[in-house]
């Protein structure tokens, strides 16, 4: 660790790594219990993840279940906030937090490493070492996109041109940047559903495909006009196996049959899947009725590639531009946290005085169930400090 610069050895009772939405709403809540926590995060501004996703991007969780503890989003920002103004009204939140609460946030710390120091723990990061008592990792999910690797990939990226050959959807741009052009997207989660809805309303791709390697969860946006996100608050409370059901049938009322049209449901429920993988639904905004009046094609896996197309394991060929990976991500905690933390099957323990927030996506919405966790939290947190 010879790198890093010993410009900082502070102690603190609580920090909070990442700025994000978990971050925030923990360290409103703490600071209700009269706890001042320090965040930290590597960025230089808040709500960096969502910086880096599209301009087109909207949210898919409603207006109502998106606004973080004190501080609810105004009905004017229409039922599916904007990602600027989502960026906008968290620098608002922040900023609120910091002149009323003197909340501390340090940016552009980039934590390298954690682990246990005396009678609490120790974040090591380039900025020196922050140390507290009690520790809430809240860095999120989507910190690092994965990128599949296939047979040929090299060489159909050494054969092309360079622009946007191929791109994962954390970095998918602006939509008029494919027009013209034959697009593949591979994903059939809630990326790739949100991109696919984005290139179809714009509507001036040469061709665009999905593959799908297990299928897709689809639910509809709104029905009669009514947004189906706001029923995902009381579906959050029953059972997996009957919100898995319940989704289900709701997906075949509004689009029925979709194995005619490539799209299969997956074998295990959306409920089940979202809580065991982590892998969200897509919500249809037009995708539906463009891959009926076949405006767009649905394929499987791919098996590999060649110089000029994408070779399929059904063993259909198609010539492409672009290919968005919408692939996923992982969220690094592996390299981040003491190995004693992380299971067998990737999955993180938290030890005493280490919290692991924010990790575990909801139907109800990510921001929503987070709200509700960090007043649990905070709670838990203080009773460890009075100790």
């Amino acid at each position: 660790m010879t790198d890093i610069m010993v410009t900082n050895n502070s102690s603190h009772q609580v920090i909070i790594l990442g700025a994000g939405t978990s971050g925030l709403s923990l360290a409103y809540q703490l600071l209700q219990q009269g706890v001042q926590p320090l965040l930290l995060d590597e960025a230089s501004v808040v709500a960096s993840s969502w910086r880096k996703r599209h301009p087109q991007l909207s949210l898919n969780t409603h207006r109502l279940l998106s606004g973080l503890p004190g501080m609810p989003l105004e009905k004017s920002l229409g039922a599916f906030v904007t990602r600027d103004d989502y960026i906008a009204y968290l620098e608002a939140y922040a900023t609120h937090l910091r002149h009323r609460y003197q909340l501390k946030i340090r940016f552009q710390t980039h934590a390298i490493k954690v682990e246990p120091w005396k009678t609490g723990w120790q974040v090591i990061s380039h900025q020196g070492y922050f140390r507290s008592k009690q520790l809430v990792v809240a860095t999120g999910t989507d910190r690092i996109p994965y990128w599949p690797r296939w047979p040929g990939l090299d060489h159909f990226l050494r054969s092309g041109p360079p622009s946007n050959r191929m791109v994962h959807a954390a970095g998918f741009g602006h939509v008029e940047e494919y027009d013209d052009k034959a697009i593949l997207i591979v994903g059939g989660a809630n990326s790739g559903i949100d991109i696919a809805n984005h290139l179809i309303q714009r509507g001036r791709f040469k061709s665009l495909t999905i593959s799908m390697r297990h299928g897709a969860h689809l639910l509809p946006t709104r029905i009669a006009g009514f947004p189906v996100q706001l029923i995902s608050p009381m579906l959050n409370k029953l059972p997996l196996w009957l919100q898995d059901q319940l989704t289900h049938g709701l997906s075949r009322l509004c689009f029925g049959d979709l194995r005619p049209y490539g799209i299969r449901t997956p074998t295990t429920g959306l409920a089940t899947r979202l809580a065991m993988d982590g892998v969200a639904p897509g919500f249809d905004q037009g995708l539906v009725k463009a891959l009926k009046s076949r405006r767009i094609e649905v394929v499987p896996d791919i098996d590999r590639l060649s110089s000029d197309s994408v070779i399929f394991n059904n063993g259909q060929q198609k010539c492409v531009d672009s290919i968005i990976c919408a692939t996923g991500y992982r969220n690094g905690l592996r390299h981040l946290l003491p190995q004693a933390c992380i299971g067998p099957d990737n999955t993180c323990h938290e030890l005493p005085g280490l919290w692991i927030f924010g990790m575990n996506p909801k139907l109800e919405g990510n921001v929503y169930a987070r709200c509700r966790e960090a007043e649990q939290l905070a709670k838990e947190i203080y009773r460890e400090l009075s100790q």
